[in-house]
């Protein structure tokens, strides 16, 4: 059986062409959330051309077989019947006059010879189009005739050449004009205004073979904003009669429209639709739960779309009402609740749960107008926040385990673990309220767990196509989409196997993949369900369990369902009755009433609309997204210049660059020249010669009494310093240790001989008592002595000390010798030796 739009499509077809096969042309299929271009004031801002079926006026004739006429009329008939009548829905490219063809007005045959030829004469008789110039030697022998009708109202194609010689100009031209290319490229600069120079150059290449300066782009785009502007005019001003419309044809519902009256006119401010059968449906059959969402709209007046979406027994969207607001505040989201109440009938929120993001002007309306209400707040929306200061995957595994805890101790135990990895993140999150996130403290008679507001997500996701569309379009297409839903949802109950809805089955069957993994210990209607250390006990009778997953769900938890396996019962039994076939028909028992299309609207005597003014935000506008702190920030990674000191190269100071200096340039100094080559080193700058055994008192890294340079060498020490070659070479001045100072200039022979001699096997080494008022430490290096004040004791020996084995005593070639067994006395930092 053939359909009415395949017929009408033949139809369509053969009035151009003449025959079938001539036609390549595809069949135009809407998609499901295009329906509302059937409509030609819905469609006029969103499709702008169609290729839409229509029958002419003259099959329109042929239909009333029933009128009389006479016999001549009816032979005059048949003659004016052989002619074609214009089409004006058909594509432009495909456009084409046609000898006889007949036109409604002059303007109507000047759209179609548009792209083929210019007009030589044109009055409101005739019109006469050719290509090129009259008198040009090689112009084109196309040529057409059009004038009125002797006998009708109509102009016909009286004359016709249509060979061509000419060469098209892929440019604008006489015909070819900003306005023309205007009218064709409204859609797409409705559904994407902020559409580039660029992607339009290429886009008129493509499609109208035009070559076009970006200049010509420009003006183009603002002669289109100019038509939308006007455009968009005459649809807000029939925003009262759609809201008529839908009052009159589903009795019981709300619509409410928001102005903003100025001196000047009247703007549209906001649109509240709660249609009747939503509202019937969600008391009749669904929880008491709603998610409350808004999203941004995408055309060309911005705004943002507030929506009340439920859960239907099968866990799927059920949308209630929708709103259209020029910002997501306080004070918009207070009207919405408060209209949303009055449907619902609740008060004050009694028995109702609202789950929803944390938007601050939402959460503050919630407080005023439903104030018993449990608001959740989307646990996912928490975790990104949380997640921006605390990143890493342990940090959203311990997030996600504390917002599904059932308990109040299972809730304790997790957090013990997020504070004993970080006790910021403790406090962070317990500062988030605990109570609207986390299972453990929800409500328990709603039968609903979930912690995120992802189903509303999905309804917002389901219409992002009708986002982009004008008011009026996008309300009808998100109607038709309810519509359709509710159609759907009542025709799939005829395919459930089981009482209990398909997507709950799903769910249970996840939730109760290790029920086997669990020993039940009966006891009455009472049972002890055990896993290890874990237990549970499960109440049959009072469809309990300890863990609270069953009465926060109202399905069975892992360990219900070992017990009722065990005791031999229906699993199916324990379910709520929200997911059973019964409550999902009562759902969807009320349907809804169809509109009829905008050209049977009534007309409302209330003062029309203008579209909302243009919202500017402060200051410039953003082009670029703000990227969050854990996202690449650009392609080539650069550090910030925050903190640093600009300095002007043209004036030499400090506070501002040489962009902004208004200051006189300033020649610098010339820099003196180093000289070439390598510095000369002096006597006291000479790096000791490395040798194949270093002095104990020099080893890299030890740590001894001071801490002097010296050379390297192949075995180090373990004092302090470096190693070395000489003994001293350079001692720092210092009043206190004078004396020791010229004593040691004297000794240096003595103390290696004295080295020899402890080879040899001497067993100590003493110096004159007298030499010394104080006890000193000395230590060689290459070039640098310290010394440090000591307290003496009674002696000055080593007698006790094993020479052999202790290498910081006697080494290599360099000597450190403890004089002293000292305890030391620390100096003051202003006597200290630097």
């Amino acid at each position: 059986m053939t359909s009415s739009s395949n017929v009408l499509c033949e139809v369509y077809t053969e009035g151009v062409n003449g025959t079938d096969d001539e036609s390549n042309e595809e069949e135009y299929v809407p998609s499901s959330m295009d329906k509302t271009i059937w409509d030609p004031f819905l469609n006029d801002l969103v499709q702008g051309e169609v290729e839409l079926p229509e029958i002419s006026s003259d099959d329109a004739e042929l239909t009333h077989s029933d009128e009389e006429y006479d016999e001549g009329e009816h032979k005059y008939q048949q003659i004016r019947d052989q002619f074609l009548v214009h089409n004006p829905r058909i594509p432009w490219n495909m456009m084409e006059p046609h000898l006889g063809e007949k036109y409604e007005s002059p303007e109507q045959f000047k759209l179609c010879l548009t792209n083929y030829a210019r007009f030589a004469k044109c009055d409101r008789s005739r019109i006469l189009v050719r290509y090129g110039k009259k008198n040009d030697e090689n112009k084109c022998p196309f040529r057409c005739w059009v004038s009125w009708m002797g006998n009708e109202l109509t102009w016909q194609v009286k004359s016709l050449e249509k060979k061509h010689v000419c060469a098209r100009k892929y440019s604008l031209g006489s015909l070819i004009t900003p306005s023309w290319i205007a009218n064709h490229y409204l859609s797409d600069l409705i559904r994407n205004p902020k559409t580039k120079v660029k992607e339009m150059k290429a886009d008129f290449l493509q499609r109208y073979s035009l070559k076009l300066s970006k200049g010509q782009c420009e003006r183009v785009r603002t002669l289109a904003f100019t038509l939308i502007d006007g455009k968009l005019t005459d649809h807000y001003a029939r925003i009262w009669d759609y809201g008529n419309e839908v009052l009159r044809s589903n009795l019981g519902s709300t619509v409410e429209i928001g102005v903003n009256v100025n001196p000047d006119a009247k703007y549209f401010k906001r649109i509240y639709i709660c249609l009747k059968a939503l509202k019937e449906g969600w008391l009749k059959g669904c929880r008491k739960v709603i998610d409350l969402d808004g999203c941004f709209l995408k055309g060309k007046v911005k705004g943002e779309l507030l929506a009340a979406i439920g859960r239907d027994g099968n866990n799927q969207i059920y949308p209630i009402a929708w709103a259209v607001v020029n910002v997501e505040n306080k004070d918009n989201w207070k009207w919405f609740i408060e209209l949303l109440q009055s449907d619902i009938e609740t008060v004050q929120g009694n028995g109702l749960t609202l789950i929803s993001d944390q938007h601050k002007g939402l959460l503050e309306a919630v407080k005023e107008v439903m104030p018993y209400a449990e608001h959740r707040q989307c646990a996912r929306h928490i975790c990104a926040n949380f997640y921006k200061r605390f990143n890493g995957e342990i940090y959203k595994t311990l997030f996600w385990q504390a917002a599904k805890s059932t308990t109040d101790q299972e809730f304790k135990n997790n957090m013990e673990k997020m504070k004993k990895l970080n006790n910021d993140a403790y406090d962070d999150l317990m500062k988030r309220n605990p109570k609207t996130w986390c299972r453990a403290y929800f409500e328990t008679d709603r039968a609903c767990e979930a912690v995120e507001n992802g189903i509303s997500e999905s309804f917002n996701s389901a219409i992002i196509g009708a986002r982009g569309k004008p008011l009026i379009t996008m309300l009808e297409e998100i109607r038709l989409h309810v519509m359709e839903r509710f159609d759907a949802m009542i025709r799939n109950t005829n395919s459930w196997k089981t009482i209990v809805a398909p997507n709950i089955i799903k769910k249970m069957r996840k939730w109760h993949k290790n029920m086997r993994n669990w020993i039940v210990i009966p006891n009455g209607p009472l049972l002890e369900v055990r896993n290890g250390y874990e237990g549970y006990m499960v109440d049959l009778e009072g469809w309990a369990c300890a863990c609270r997953l069953w009465v926060l769900s109202g399905l069975p938890c892992v360990y219900a369902c070992a017990a009722i396996n065990h005791t031999h019962k229906n699993l199916l039994d324990y379910v709520s009755d929200w997911f059973k076939k019964e409550k999902y028909q009562l759902t969807y028992s009320t349907s809804i009433v169809p509109l009829n299309g905008s050209n049977l609207w009534v007309k409302t005597p209330y003062d029309k609309l203008l579209p909302p003014k243009e919202r500017r935000m402060q200051g410039r506008p953003s082009i670029k997204r703000k990227r969050d702190k854990n996202e690449k920030q650009t392609k080539y990674p650069t550090i910030s210049g925050k903190g640093k000191i600009k300095k002007c190269h043209n004036c030499l100071q400090e506070g501002h660059n040489a962009r902004t200096c208004k200051n006189e340039k300033v020649v610098p100094p010339p820099k003196e020249k180093k000289p070439p080559g390598r510095p000369k080193k002096t006597n006291s700058d000479e790096r000791p010669p490395r040798g194949p055994s270093a002095a104990t008192s020099g080893g890299s890294g030890g740590k001894g009494p001071t801490w002097v340079r010296g050379g390297r060498g192949s075995s180090a020490g373990t004092s302090g310093g470096r190693g070395g070659s000489s003994f001293i070479d350079e001692i720092f001045d210092s009043s206190m240790e004078n004396e020791v100072i010229d004593m040691f200039d004297n000794f240096e022979e003595e103390l290696r001989r004295a080295e020899m001699e402890m080879r040899e096997g001497e067993p100590m080494l003493q110096f004159p008592e007298s030499q010394f008022d104080e006890g000193v430490s000395i230590t060689q290096d290459d070039g640098v002595a310290e010394t440090q004040d000591l307290v003496p004791e009674t002696q000055f020996d080593i007698e006790n000390a094993n020479l052999e084995d202790q290498s910081n005593v006697v080494g290599g070639i360099g000597i450190d010798v403890h004089v002293i067994r000292e305890k030391l006395k620390p100096r003051k930092p202003s006597e200290r030796i630097i």
